[in-house]
């Protein structure tokens, strides 16, 4: 009986769980296509109760793409509509900015870019992010 109900809950917490489609991605892609590498930060900070987290992703080499946000439970829209204030911001760098927890990017001397993107920006894009 308490297997037959731990199945039950299983396919519902699974029925709960949104498919992805056209209205619901479950992942953001950042693609270099250039000559050199180029260093990642995106979405300056985010605040989840006393705590902040800032999102470095590194270095990505020349012609390489990586999953820069992902969701296994939730579609990323809802997260950036309702965790990321709307959109996702993206800074590069050519060298490593050593940046440290909770500080802010968007002051930092070395960006040398800064990108924004909202949902529809997104999807114009097909959830990938391509620099230059």
């Amino acid at each position: 009986m308490k297997l037959i109900f731990n199945v039950l809950l299983l396919l519902i917490m699974q029925s709960c769980v949104p498919s992805e489609g056209d209205d619901c991605h479950k992942e953001l892609f950042f693609q270099n296509n250039d000559e050199e590498s180029k260093y990642i930060v995106w979405t300056e900070k985010v605040i989840v109760g006393d705590e902040c987290n800032l999102f470095l992703h590194g270095e990505l080499q020349p012609q390489t793409r990586a999953e820069i946000l992902g969701s296994d439970s939730g579609c990323l829209e809802t997260l950036i509509n309702n965790v990321f204030n709307g959109a996702v911001i993206v800074y590069v760098f050519e060298e490593n900015p050593s940046i440290k927890e909770c500080e802010s990017v968007a002051s930092h001397p070395d960006i040398i870019e800064r990108r924004e993107y909202t949902v529809d920006d997104l999807n114009a894009n097909n959830w990938l992010i391509e620099y230059p």
